[in-house]
């Protein structure tokens, strides 16, 4: 047995020392060199090098290169790299699959698509203003307000939500014959579609199930996007059923279906309240077989809070499972949590407490009293949740304009709901003693469960105003107010925004730029895949200009052109047809969509050999080729691998005028 013991870094993010043990052949036995090099050391190492050092390692031999030609290889990589969220493909915890649809992926795209998420979140954006007006006057929205922005998938489609009842899809991509594949081809964003519900009502909320910022390569592995409204007194679900293609993902997201609508008339106690927030669960509830039912939970301005079935055996109008009372709606912000949702929390800024409810029974779990940090005359100024890692962050601020922090750590509780193992409400001596006791008795924390948080994002002078995860990418996105007028939007590595350093360096933001007061508000901001909106309704109104941050990896940063320079063709609308909801356009021409690079996108590389390796690509058990496969994992002295050079964060303007 042999172990080596490597430390290993993604971009300036170090992973944890990984053991890899070799079962090396008993002493007498001879082994080829295929099975010594490729299954036993190159399948082993391949989930801990970098994306570039597995380029490297394709260049060795054919011997390496055949070994790793496999979707089992890479799938393990994505395992590690935490690609996949559980419960995606069927795979249990991300790993055994369940079903032969994960040998249909390209495993191998999705991981080099999530190291490049993780190098470009490290880096600098670059600022975007994208001409938009043609296609809202094209598709007749130049008179309606935009209310709120969602990504739909990574960073190739978004929704924005407008008064009427109005959601227009728009696809962000480069759709000139001309620009594709350019190192300046420009940005553009086109209307895929727009889905009318009624003109009565205005787009109160809108919810995207996975989210895209911690599940960007959904429709890479053959996923559907699941998209909810809150307008007037329903709630819509659609679920993308278009077909997506190899070279352009997004393709699926031209035809939505309509799932369910959750109707609120009859639960309403007077005729003008309507549906205030809505939020879906990420996956269907296990057990239930691929058609099954899924979970949502919606906040009327009754103040009532209700969880729904819908789908499957609950039908296209879904179940009321249950319902309960948390007053004012504008001082709750809710989330699904756990597998398939099975977790309801909601906190409350006029109780300061976190509730924990099972979506399916409505069992009470715990309540967390004082989650808001209680100084000296605090108010509660924002929540947070971090859906994916089961985090929830309070922000508020005292009497002399400092904020503070707060984390709760609800893992435990997801894991055991999703479990069943709970045997009803969770501690509720334990509630009385070490939560509302504590903060009876005057403690600054009330609850044992409640973190303060001594980090970067608060302190003196500091409030945090929004914050938003990339569990993608292990960032936290924050809009900070530093006093009048300085409002700023930073990116921080999640260690070092939660726990004050990083790697044993002080803790220092990746970026830091000044951005308008309105971007405080959660409906103008919203992030997925490398890039960021910052959406200023009166520009898009007036100018038709939407505003874009793009992070791009530092080796292949290039600014783009504005789009304002190239025409944008007449964009699609979405009509019913039964429950299906069809995107066409109004004009009969159509972009033609070339692929950058071309080839399948599981297909390795044949990189340049030399004579030797060439003459005979699948056997070459020579010195040479050992000696190349060394170079490559341990690094060769002629190009060694230096740390690459870390700048301050720059401050840069990213207000109206600049």
């Amino acid at each position: 047995m042999v172990e080596f013991r490597l430390h290993c870094e993604l971009g300036d993010c170090p992973r944890p020392p990984a053991c890899v043990e070799l079962l090396a052949p008993p002493l007498g036995e001879m082994a080829s060199f295929q099975d010594l090099v490729v299954e036993c050391l190159a399948h082993r190492w391949v989930p801990l090098l970098r994306h570039a050092d597995i380029c490297r390692l394709l260049e060795t031999c054919g011997s390496v290169r055949s070994g790793l030609d496999i979707p089992s290889v890479w799938q393990e990589v994505a395992c590690v790299w935490k690609c996949v969220a559980p419960g995606c493909l069927g795979l249990e915890g991300g790993r055994s699959p369940r079903s032969a649809k994960s040998d249909c992926v390209p495993w191998r795209k999705v991981c080099a698509n999530h190291e490049q998420l993780q190098r470009a979140w490290r880096g600098s954006p670059t600022s975007m203003r994208l001409d938009v007006r043609a296609e809202l006057r094209s598709q007749k929205l130049e008179d309606l307000d935009v209310l709120i922005v969602e990504f739909l998938a990574g960073d190739s489609a978004l929704a924005l939500g407008h008064t009427k009842g109005a959601i227009s899809i728009w696809q962000l991509g480069s759709f000139s014959d001309h620009a594709v594949g350019t190192p300046t081809a420009p940005l553009q964003a086109l209307v895929m579609g727009v889905i009318q519900t009624t003109r009565r009502h205005d787009i109160q909320n809108l919810a995207v199930s996975p989210p895209p910022s911690a599940q960007p390569a959904v429709l890479l592995l053959g996923g559907s996007v699941w998209l909810a409204a809150a307008v007037g007194t329903s709630a819509y679900v659609w679920e993308s059923s278009g077909r997506a293609e190899e070279d352009r993902p997004a393709a699926a997201l031209s035809t939505w279906e309509l799932r369910a609508t959750l109707r609120h008339g009859a639960l309403f106690t007077a005729s003008h309240h309507a549906v205030w927030s809505v939020r879906l669960s990420d996956t269907a509830i296990q057990g239930q077989g691929q058609d099954s039912m899924r979970r949502a939970v919606t906040v009327g301005e009754d103040g009532v809070f209700r969880a729904w079935h819908f789908g499957g055996s609950a039908g296209l109008g879904g179940e009321l499972l249950w319902q309960h009372d948390i007053g004012d709606a504008r001082q709750a912000v809710v989330a699904l949590l756990g597998v398939g949702g099975c977790l309801a929390a909601i906190t409350r800024a006029d109780q300061r407490s976190l509730q924990l409810f099972h979506t399916d029974t409505g069992v009470l779990i715990e309540t967390i009293c004082g989650v808001w940090p209680s100084g000296r005359s605090s108010l509660p100024q924002s929540a947070a949740y971090d859906v994916c890692n089961h985090l929830a962050i309070f922000s508020s601020i005292d009497d002399c304009g400092d904020g503070a922090l707060a984390l709760v750590d609800l893992s435990d509780r997801a894991a055991a709901a999703a479990a069943g193992s709970y045997a009803g409400p969770w501690g509720e001596a334990d509630e009385a003693s070490a939560g509302c006791a504590a903060e009876a008795a005057g403690g600054p924390w009330a609850a044992s469960r409640v973190v303060p948080i001594d980090g970067p994002l608060a302190g003196p002078g500091r409030v945090l105003r929004l914050a938003l995860a990339v569990p993608a990418a292990g960032v936290v996105v924050a809009v900070v107010h530093e006093g009048d007028p300085s409002v700023m939007l930073e990116v921080w590595d999640k260690t070092a925004a939660l726990e004050g350093h990083c790697a044993g360096r002080v803790a220092s933001a990746r970026f830091r730029g000044r951005v308008p007061q309105f971007l405080g508000n959660p409906r103008l901001v919203a992030a997925g895949g490398r890039r960021l909106v910052l959406l200023d309704p009166a520009a898009l109104r007036t100018k038709g200009e939407l505003r874009l941050l793009e992070w791009r990896p530092a080796a292949k940063a290039s600014l783009a052109k504005s789009p304002s320079e190239s025409s944008l063709l007449a964009s699609p609308l979405v009509s019913p047809g039964g429950s299906t909801w069809y995107v066409r356009r109004r004009s009969t021409r159509f972009l033609s969509w070339t692929s950058v690079g071309g080839g399948s996108s599981d297909q390795l590389p044949q990189p340049t050999t030399s004579a030797a390796s060439a003459a005979s690509p699948q056997g070459c058990g020579c010195v040479a080729g050992l000696r190349r496969l060394t170079r490559s994992l341990l690094g060769t002295p002629q190009s060694p691998v230096r740390a690459p050079h870390r700048r301050r964060p720059s401050c840069r303007l990213l207000g109206r005028g600049g």
